[in-house]
């Protein structure tokens, strides 16, 4: 709602307070006149504001309008209007204010958000904090553990000098076999190549020669002249090598261990280096001076954006309170106003009612919102950065609860007094305010219960409400339930239409059923249409005429020669009563030409007789 009054509303008002004490000497007349000079000065006042100032001088008009309240009390009927425009110039003020209230809210945001930054900063240098000192703490007892790690008799250095010594016995029982393997080849190769010779010198001989030959192989083989046969030596040969075999693999197994077992102890050393230069390097001492220096400046930034926020939190609550006496003036002014503008002044206060609702919503929003906002925060605070005052946090959620809890009382208030603002209504739009302004309550509760999770209950009281006075905006506007408000409750199933636009949709409904039947086969298609003529015949007649003729025409037009031809039969005459003038314009040419056919044929004849010549058959 803008605060800007308008020119008109004052000059008007200012007329008639004029016109009141503008005759006459008595003291009510006299009073009135005075009242009306200090009107003048008001509206003057509200007018001529000072572009610098952001706005209407309000305080100084309502100053102006005060002291004209005291002559209208002398004035007796005769200066009614000055009380509802101080209602009205009270209720400007306070929604100027209500702009504040904005601005305000924008300022805690920023506040909050600087204080988040600051306050995941802190968390980082704190954890950082704690790192650092960590090392610093643990770096000589991990050197020591590192050194006892290579150095003692269970060390590395220890299994490493004890692998070597396991992998040289290995490497030398692997030398030892390999060399006997040799030797055991040797043999085998000298057995093989000496009866190789023997066998190929035999198979050139023949007789007693040739197996004087092989029997010397054979001896060879069997080992008769050196004592070793070709099978014994190569049954020393699998059992050489069945002892190799093992061998190699626990070298290969040992050399893999014992390279991991050097990797390890080159990264101790590498660390024990590590830790040796990094004091040094990195300076811990330095590093938990600086970190504890940000810290500190941190907590103090934090600290005072805390207060900042408190600040801003008293600033909303004082702006709230202040806005809040300024609406309490408005109903008050607007209960003085008697007589004829008493009804106008019912609707405003039932408005001002709506405005401290919205006063109500907006303080529980904030506060809502800064809670949230504090307890999110106060989930990152580590040890190091806790610095956000609980007592704030507490102040908060205790200005969101008294906001809450005043809010249904309000909402209660305010349909009260939009009742009794329709009660009093003299006119049908006085009614039609009021019952609008009611309306608009009504959602912005109904939203509100579902906000909190809803409610069916209340939800059915609402909408009983609702059903009580949405009749007064039915009736001044029948095009009221195409508004932006009557849409509003589209979604609670509440239609606002009048019975004559229901009736209206129905016909509309009824033309669309009539088109669709074009696709039918024609005695479907005419069983049809009379069906759904004999139901359309059964619906109210509307009271735009007009409106109604146009359909029938429509519905005539869309199948025409269907309707000349239903219109044959007798039988369908009184079903298609409604189409008579429309069946009529159709058939009538017709008969007129048959009347003329006739008649040319009559003219004929005749002229035939007077020849002499009788017409031919």
């Amino acid at each position: 709602m803008k605060y800007i009054l308008k020119k008109k509303f004052f000059l008007i008002l200012l007329a008639s307070v004029l016109a009141a004490g503008g005759c006459g000497k008595n003291p009510e007349d006299q009073a009135a006149e005075k009242a009306g000079k200090q009107i003048e000065k008001a509206v003057r006042t509200v007018q001529d504001y000072k572009a610098e100032t952001g706005g209407h001088d309000f305080q100084a008009a309502i100053e102006e309008v005060e002291k004209a309240r005291e002559y209208a009390e002398k004035a007796g009927g005769k200066a009614e209007q000055v009380h509802l425009l101080a209602g009205r110039l009270y209720q400007a003020k306070a929604e100027k204010l209500s702009d504040k209230l904005n601005t305000i809210s924008l300022e805690a945001g920023s506040v909050i958000e600087d204080a988040g930054e600051k306050l995941s900063k802190l968390s980082e240098y704190a954890s950082d904090m704690e790192m650092v000192k960590m090392l610093s703490e643990t770096g000589t007892s991990e050197k020591q553990k590192l050194q006892k790690l290579l150095e003692e008799k269970s060390g590395i250095e220890a299994k490493i000098s004890e692998k070597k010594d396991l992998l040289s016995s290995i490497e030398s029982k692997i030398s030892k076999y390999k060399s006997e393997v040799e030797d055991v080849k040797s043999s085998l190769v000298k057995i093989k190549s000496e009866t190789v010779n023997l066998f190929n010198k035999a198979e050139l001989k023949s007789g007693d020669k040739r197996a004087e030959l092989e029997d010397k192989a054979f001896s060879i083989i069997r080992g008769k002249a050196s004592g070793k046969s070709q099978f014994s030596l190569e049954s020393q040969m699998q059992k050489l090598m069945d002892k190799l075999e093992p061998l190699k693999a626990e070298k290969e197994s040992i050399e893999n261990l014992l390279s991991m077992l050097k990797n390890d102890a080159e990264e101790v050393k590498n660390r024990i280096d590590f830790l040796k230069n990094m004091d040094s390097e990195l300076g811990f001492s330095d590093q938990l001076s600086y970190l504890g220096g940000l810290i500190e400046k941190g907590r103090a930034y934090v600290t005072d954006k805390a207060g900042k926020l408190d600040s801003v939190v008293e600033s909303f609550s004082a702006r709230a309170s202040e806005i809040e006496k300024i609406y309490s003036d408005a109903m008050q002014a607007y209960s003085e106003v008697k007589g004829n503008l008493s009804s106008d002044a019912a609707v405003q206060k039932a408005q001002v009612q709506s405005s401290l609702v919205s006063l109500r919503n907006t303080q529980a929003d904030f506060f809502g919102s800064v809670s949230k906002s504090l307890n999110n925060l106060r989930t990152l605070q580590q040890q190091e950065a806790a610095v956000l005052p609980e007592a704030l946090i507490s102040k908060c959620e205790e200005k969101l609860n008294q906001a809450e809890s005043k809010i249904d009382a309000a909402f209660d208030k305010s349909f009260e007094l939009y009742q009794n603002a329709l009660d009093a209504a003299e006119t049908n739009s006085g009614k039609d305010a009021a019952a609008r302004g009611y309306m608009r309550q009504i959602y912005s509760r109904l939203k509100l219960a579902e906000e909190r999770g809803g409610n069916e209950k209340l939800k059915e009281e609402l909408l009983k409400k609702l059903d009580l006075i949405k009749d007064y905006s039915i009736k001044n506007d029948p095009q009221f339930g195409t508004s932006y408000l009557a849409g509003l409750f589209k979604e609670y199933g509440i239609d606002f239409k009048t019975a004559q636009q229901k009736l209206m949709e129905k016909y509309e409904n009824a033309k669309v059923a009539f088109s669709q039947v074009s696709g039918m086969e024609k005695q479907d298609r005419l069983d049809r249409l009379m069906y759904l003529i004999e139901e359309f015949d059964k619906l109210d007649k509307p009271e735009d005429q007009q409106a109604y003729q146009d359909i029938v025409k429509s519905i005539f037009e869309l199948h025409k020669e269907d309707w000349i031809e239903l219109s044959e039969d007798a039988a369908n005459s009184e079903n298609l009563e409604l189409f008579s003038d429309y069946l009529a314009q159709e058939t009538q040419p017709a008969a007129e030409t048959q009347i003329e056919e006739g008649a040319g044929e009559a003219a004929a004849e005749e002229e035939g007789m007077a020849g002499g010549e009788p017409n031919m058959p």
